[in-house]
């Protein structure tokens, strides 16, 4: 279901809630209303007019005006960034929603296998270098000892 707060004249507030009047909520709010008649209705207002036309005069009326706003000495890439924003407006009047691809689900899980792949490596990883740390720390400690031996072996063999 489309959810949007706009506000709106007195007139249609009360014209909305007289459609209301002993509907449930899960029900059609203009259950009257079909393409048909509507399309009727807009033919009468301008001839060839129809929902489609005029969704379409809509969508490319604010796409025209959104580009207006575009850099005209701008950078290729500023330029398709401007494009981009004025047909992600258009979506938005339109309602056009992305439908996620067949294959998303599978993605979606090879990316968290990935990632759970990749916090493992991670894990592993650190506790190497902790390893690797304190080897090198007992490396030192050995050398230490040995520098110390030799200096003993040598203060030995002066005496």
């Amino acid at each position: 279901r489309y959810y949007n707060r706009v506000k709106v004249d007195k007139k249609v507030w009360d014209n909305i809630a007289e459609f209301k009047k002993g509907k449930k909520p899960q029900d059609s709010l203009f259950d009257q209303l079909t393409t048909k008649i509507l399309n009727a209705y807009l033919g009468e207002q301008m001839p060839g007019l129809t929902a489609k036309v005029f969704r379409t005069f809509n969508a490319s009326h604010v796409l025209q005006e959104q580009l207006k706003n575009s850099p005209v000495n701008g950078s290729i890439e500023d330029k398709l960034l401007a494009y981009n924003r004025a047909n992600r407006e258009v979506a938005v009047l339109c309602n056009h929603q992305r439908t996620p691809p067949k294959s998303h689900e599978g993605q979606m899980t090879r990316i968290l296998e990935q990632t759970e792949a990749l916090k493992a490596d991670i894990a592993k990883a650190k506790a190497e270098l902790k390893a690797a740390v304190k080897e090198k720390a007992s490396e030192k400690q050995l050398n230490t000892l040995r520098h110390r031996l030799a200096s003993l072996g040598l203060r030995l063999h002066k005496r």
